[in-house]
């Protein structure tokens, strides 16, 4: 089986020319510079998703159409299931569902707020979304080699890349929810502790240099310093959780710690 997953993969993509990937790669990688150069990072990483889908599309439709060899008469079999009759069409098969599941997996990751894609996207693409762009793509793509007599159509192609294209959907939302649910986990912990530790940054919290050494703790300097001290320590604490508002708060908690030392606060 695994020769003929192989040889399966070499007559998908022999015929397409090799100036095809290289120009889609060219088209690509400038795609991306420009979309970061004018868009940011963020929203060109989407628009670069999208371009990703586009090309991956075409060249889908490059391999099943555009450079297959016409045939001589229109082959088909639009009753559903009838492969799976047929044991040596099982790899292929399993194919059509591996070949959509990238389009499922980029569907998963693009954002859209009233039908396009932009950086203040706020909703993702549903399932059944995905599910009809990938069957249309199907369809499509079987239609053509129907009317332009490449390749065979077959309404089981149709089946598989649409449950190709949902479980790409279904494998980049599985991921990000188990990778957010440990992120939230993991903040929910430092926030607990960060707060439980530092109370309100520093202030009107237990001195252990009065507690152990009352005399020490009376000196102005030394209890300004440790007080310096433990501010550094509860903006490390709040960096873990918040590393740009630290970054933020940064210059304005040392000047307000240096003009309460100045005042003798």
């Amino acid at each position: 089986m695994r020769e003929q997953f192989r040889q399966y993969i070499i007559n998908l993509y022999q015929d397409i020319p090799q100036e095809v990937y290289e120009g889609f790669l060219l088209v690509f990688c400038l795609g991306v510079v420009l979309f970061i150069a004018f868009k940011g990072v963020r929203t060109g990483l989407r628009w670069s998703s999208v371009l990703l889908l586009i090309e991956y599309v075409f060249l889908v439709f490059c391999s099943t159409v555009i450079f297959r060899p016409t045939g001589e008469t229109r082959q088909y079999d639009f009753h559903p299931f009838w492969s799976y009759d047929r044991p040596e069409l099982l790899v292929e098969n399993i194919m059509n569902v591996i070949v959509f599941i990238p389009v499922g997996m980029i569907l998963g990751s693009l954002l859209r707020v009233k039908g396009s894609w932009t950086s203040q996207a706020t909703k993702s693409i549903t399932w059944l979304v995905a599910l009809l762009i990938g069957c249309s793509i199907s369809i499509t793509i079987e239609a053509l080699q129907f009317w332009f007599m490449r390749g065979f159509s077959e309404v089981d192609d149709v089946m598989h890349n649409t449950v190709g294209c949902l479980i790409g959907w279904c494998m980049v939302k599985g991921s990000r929810l188990m990778v957010h649910d440990l992120g939230f986990d993991k903040k929910a912990d430092r926030i607990m502790e960060f707060i439980l530790k530092s109370g309100n940054m520093g202030h009107k919290r237990s001195s252990w240099l009065k507690v152990h050494y009352s005399w020490l703790g009376r000196q102005y300097v030394v209890r300004k310093a440790f007080s310096m001290f433990r501010r550094f320590g509860d903006l490390i604490n709040h960096a873990r959780i918040f590393p740009l508002d630290s970054l933020r708060f940064f210059p304005r908690i040392m000047w307000n710690g240096v003009r309460s030392a100045i005042k003798g606060e």
